[in-house]
């Protein structure tokens, strides 16, 4: 198995990079490291002022869709071939 480490740091820096825009884009104003990453699975997922989505199929069915002023984002690392994250 990989060192995972190297990947656990880069999620966790990309947290704490979009934490630092907080005080710049109100949209992110809610976002908390503890609350929206899951370092140990190495997977990110934030939504402020979301909607259901008014379609019924497709991948964006299932996901938060943004209203106007709203922003929606989903990151992981996972294997090449999609399968599942890194860290199972």
């Amino acid at each position: 198995m990989a060192d995972m480490s190297k990947y656990h740091e880069f999620i966790k820096k990309v947290s704490e990079e979009i934490s630092k825009l907080k005080e710049t884009y109100p949209q992110l104003k809610e976002f908390s490291i503890d609350k929206h990453t899951d370092i140990k699975n190495l997977k990110m997922s934030y939504d402020y002022h979301t909607h259901k989505s008014e379609r019924s199929g497709g991948w964006t069915a299932a996901v938060p869709n943004p209203d106007y002023d709203g922003i929606w984002f989903y990151i992981d690392l996972h294997d090449r071939e999609g399968r599942a994250t890194l860290s199972n």
